[in-house]
């Protein structure tokens, strides 16, 4: 009965539980195969096409994040692509922020 209430977040609904969803379907994964050079940053694979990347402190974090695989990895949250030369790539995060890149 009030959308002012509702209506305020929609886009954001729109865009983050389409992809809860995909990352829950692919189903998390004990051990991701990728490490984080920040502590404060962790990763977790989701089944063999997800990587999540998320800043866990209130200032931003930058982190190398090795795997044993290259080429480019979109990020469905940004849209920016990540390049993994030589099998490491850096990320920079905001604040709170997270990534969910799409392993090929």
């Amino acid at each position: 009965t009030r959308p002012e209430l509702y209506d305020r977040d929609r886009n954001l609904f729109k865009k983050y539980v389409p992809l809860c969803k995909l990352v829950a379907e692919a189903g998390w994964e004990p051990n991701p195969g990728v490490l984080s050079s920040n502590q404060d940053v962790y990763v977790e694979r989701w089944g063999d096409r997800y990587l999540t990347v998320y800043n866990s402190t209130d200032r931003p974090q930058e982190t190398r994040i090795t795997r044993n695989a290259d080429g480019p990895t979109p990020d469905l949250v940004s849209g920016r692509t990540v390049e993994w030369p030589g099998m490491t790539a850096t990320i920079t995060l905001a604040a709170g922020d997270v990534a969910v890149l799409k392993l090929r």
